[in-house]
C-alpha cells in the first residue's frame, strides 16, 4: 500500500477523532495504532505492497475475558458474528483477549472507507455496550 494511501487513511481517522499515537514497519507490513476516548481503539494492519492486492486489517479488542459459561459464550459469539455488518469476532481462552477484526480491500475511497468504518466501530460499540454482553464476557467498554 503505497504512502498516499495510507496518509489519507490516517487523515479520515483524525477526522473521526482518533489520534494515530504509533507507526511500525516491517519488511513487508506497516502497522498503525489509532487511540480515541469515545470510540474503540483500533490497530491498522497495511498489507501487500502489490497494488492490486492492498488491504487494510482492523483489530479492535479488550484483554481479561475468562470463562464463565463457554457453551452460553459460543453460542453468544456465534449470534454476535452472525449480526455484525463487516466485523467478526474471536476470543482466545488462553490469553484471555476479545477481538473484532474485519478487513478493508482495495484503494481508499473516502465515501466507502467512511461507511465501512462506521460499520465497523458501531459493530463493536454496540456489541461491548450490552449489559448482556458484558456480564458474560467480564469485558469493558
Amino acid at each position: 500500500m503505497n504512502e498516499n494511501k495510507i496518509d489519507n487513511i490516517k487523515t479520515h481517522l483524525e477526522f473521526l477523532g482518533y489520534v494515530v499515537t504509533s507507526e511500525i514497519n516491517d519488511k513487508e507490513n506497516k502497522f498503525l495504532l489509532a487511540k480515541s476516548s469515545l470510540k474503540p481503539n483500533l490497530v491498522l494492519w497495511f498489507g501487500h505492497k502489490d497494488e492490486e492486492r492492498t488491504w487494510v486489517r482492523f483489530q479492535s479488542g479488550w484483554n481479561g475475558v475468562k470463562i464463565v459459561d463457554a457453551i452460553a459464550q459460543f453460542k453468544k459469539i456465534n449470534e454476535i458474528n452472525r449480526n455484525l455488518a463487516v466485523a467478526k469476532l474471536t476470543v482466545d481462552y488462553n490469553d484471555g483477549s476479545l477481538d473484532f477484526y474485519s478487513t478493508y480491500m482495495g484503494e481508499y475511497n473516502k465515501k466507502v472507507f467512511g461507511d465501512f468504518i462506521d460499520l465497523f466501530i458501531n459493530g463493536v460499540q454496540q456489541t461491548m455496550g450490552s449489559d448482556e454482553f458484558q456480564k458474560l464476557f467480564n469485558a469493558k467498554s
